[in-house]
């Protein structure tokens, strides 16, 4: 799961990214 399976929505993408930052694996 990642940014480009999600292009169909920009939002949901940011909020990944904004996942990941927040919660660094």
């Amino acid at each position: 799961d990642s940014c480009q399976d999600v292009k169909q929505s920009l939002a949901d993408c940011l909020m990944y990214v904004t996942g990941r930052a927040l919660k660094p694996a």
